[in-house]
């Protein structure tokens, strides 16, 4: 399989609807995956788990969130392994996600807080 283009941006389009593609595109569909509310899609209830839902709440611990991140990267159909470190400190969330996708290899890290899911994409 191929990695694809999709339009540029992991949380909101680009206003002048640039494309992105390969590891990059790959990246941005994780991003807006765990940020964007489990079953906010009418046609696609899987997709999505907005991790902002487990900051303050009583009972998260980093395993159950690791798994939830494990299950949305491995619903890319790109994505063939990862692997998912959380780190929860207080009222954030730290995502480590290696993975490889298509025998390419990336990394990424996502900052969550009560009200954001960020990330730095490379281009």
């Amino acid at each position: 399989m191929t990695l694809g283009t999709d339009f540029k941006g992991g949380y909101d389009l680009s206003p002048t609807l640039q494309e992105s593609s390969g590891l990059t595109a790959l990246m941005e569909c994780i991003v807006r995956r765990l940020s964007t509310e489990s079953g906010a899609l009418a046609d696609y209830p899987e997709y999505g788990e907005d991790l902002t839902q487990y900051i303050g709440t009583a009972g998260v611990d980093a395993a159950s969130v690791e798994a939830v991140v494990s299950d949305q990267c491995y619903q890319e159909e790109e994505v063939d392994n990862v692997i998912v470190d959380v780190t929860l400190t207080g009222e954030t969330m730290r995502v480590d996600i290696t993975g490889e996708a298509d025998d390419e290899p990336f990394e990424l890290t996502i900052s969550v807080d009560a009200l954001t899911v960020s990330a730095i994409i490379p281009e």
